[in-house]
């Protein structure tokens, strides 16, 4: 149920608080009375009043020091201050001190209705705006804390950043520095190995073919040339492989070159089957192979399919046994 509003009426004559608050109380205010200024202040000191309705000539004081005690308490209630014509200056003064507005005496009884209702509003939209002031002054002093709290928060995230930066940068050192020592001491040997195994290729070469009036050794150093041809093809991977490791673009954008060209699958397995045999004495690696098997491929990474196959097929039969490597078409 809403709250009557609480309304003070003071007049030394007391056929005017009278009439004033019957007037009010059929617009249902709660109105309280007094004849006596100095009973006004010590009213208005002790409760707050919605509005005070007060004489500006009082037989024991002025109604400007009931309205500077109302100020001094509750400033938020409105006072409208009774006048007679002769005392109009004394209203403007009134006004000036802070009275909300001033009747006239005597006054109209609607215009006393309408003027202390437009009091009460005035008094109400106060509140209301001193509530949203309040309330706007909170939300400001939660929103300073949470752009405090974010600022924080964001302070130490770009120190995070700056500091995972830096190491990307430093690990980025590294790696050309890493790169640039790998390019020299990987290859540098695999130019010698290189370098080595064609000068051994064109002796065996020469020696089975009869040069310098020697006669061909045989089956046996015919093995041992392809095995020669095996390692000197296995170099050149090896050296495009380091190649691949040493192009930075590669490494960063992820993309593996494939060098394509015509692969012969079932020479490709026995080159692969006479290698891995190599690695193993407990088991037989044979090839079973239809002629023509000719693919386009790159014949590194087919290579090193096959080599992981076989590697499996070793690591998980430890107990040995054949490994059969079929090429055919499907």
């Amino acid at each position: 149920m809403r709250q009557q509003p609480k309304v003070l009426v003071v007049d030394d004559e007391e056929s005017v608080v009278v009439t004033i608050k019957a007037i009010l109380q059929l617009d249902g205010y709660d109105v309280a009375t007094t004849t006596s200024a100095a009973e006004a202040r010590k009213m208005v000191r002790d409760q707050e009043f919605d509005l005070v309705l007060t004489d500006l000539r009082l037989e024991d004081g002025d109604g400007l020091e009931v309205l500077r005690a109302v100020r001094e308490h509750f400033p938020e209630t409105v006072t409208i201050m009774l006048t007679g014509y002769a005392s109009l200056e004394s209203a403007i003064q009134a006004l000036r001190v802070g009275a909300y507005d001033y009747l006239v005496k005597p006054s109209e009884v609607e215009e006393l209705r309408s003027t202390v209702a437009r009091g009460i509003e005035r008094r109400r939209l106060g509140l209301e705006l001193k509530a949203r002031v309040v309330e706007l002054e909170r939300a400001n002093r939660e929103v300073a804390d949470l752009n405090s709290s974010l600022q924080l928060r964001i302070d130490e995230a770009t120190a995070e950043l700056k500091e995972r930066y830096e190491q990307l940068k430093e690990l980025d050192r590294m790696k050309s520095q890493f790169l640039s020592i790998a390019s020299h001491e990987l290859k540098t040997p695999i130019t010698a190995m290189s370098g080595f195994l064609q000068v051994a290729l064109r002796r065996v070469r020469r020696m089975t073919d009869g040069e310098g009036g020697q006669h061909p050794p045989g089956e046996s150093l015919q093995a041992v040339l392809e095995q020669l041809e095996v390692v000197y093809r296995q170099t050149g991977k090896l050296a495009r492989l380091i190649d691949e490791l040493l192009d930075v673009s590669r490494i960063q954008t992820g993309r593996i070159e494939f060098r394509y060209g015509d692969v012969d699958l079932g020479e490709l397995a026995d080159e692969v089957a006479m290698r891995m045999q190599l690695t193993t004495t407990t088991h037989q690696i044979t090839v079973k192979r239809e002629n023509g098997a000719v693919v386009t491929a790159d014949r590194d990474h087919i290579e090193q399919v096959l080599n992981n196959l076989v590697t499996n097929a070793i690591k998980y039969s430890p107990g040995g046994g054949p490994i059969v490597i079929a090429v055919g078409r499907e």
